[in-house]
């Protein structure tokens, strides 16, 4: 059964897995740089959350756990599916792979603020609502 006032909460499972795409530029608005970020709550999401606690700390409680850090791993090994027009100092453009993704994720630097931000954005229907549907709400707005 679909009840048409919770239309507008039917989520793309497409976004949900290949990630929807996150503009660096809603913080900082000269930068192009985007990260695509699978959806967090989802199944999935959980099981891949609860394999790496078990891997890093050997069970599956949030004792003693630096969450942080485990969420910039997940979104290393699994949030982030691709990103677009990030370059590094000499201006040449990184291309999107598990390792140089890794590699991004592991700065500490990074876990307080860029991970905490994709992350919040992984969790957050709104990013993850079928295209379709968001293009008919605007209609029926004007």
């Amino acid at each position: 059964m679909l009840i048409k006032e919770l239309v507008g909460f039917l989520e793309d499972e497409g976004l949900q897995a290949n990630g929807a795409p996150f503009y660096l530029s809603s913080i900082y608005p000269s930068n192009n740089g985007v990260f695509y970020v699978s959806r967090f709550g989802c199944v999935e999401s959980v099981k891949q959350m609860k394999k790496l606690r078990k891997q890093l700390h050997g069970f599956d409680s949030t004792k003693d756990v630096d969450e942080a850090e485990l969420i910039a791993i997940w979104l290393a090994e699994f949030g982030v599916t691709g990103w677009e027009n990030l370059t590094d100092a000499n201006d040449n453009e990184v291309p999107f792979t598990r390792a140089n993704c890794r590699q991004v994720f592991a700065d500490k630097r990074l876990k307080l603020s860029l991970c905490n931000e994709l992350f919040r954005f992984a969790c957050n229907y709104e990013h993850y609502i079928k295209e379709q549907i968001i293009e008919d709400i605007d209609a029926l707005k004007k």
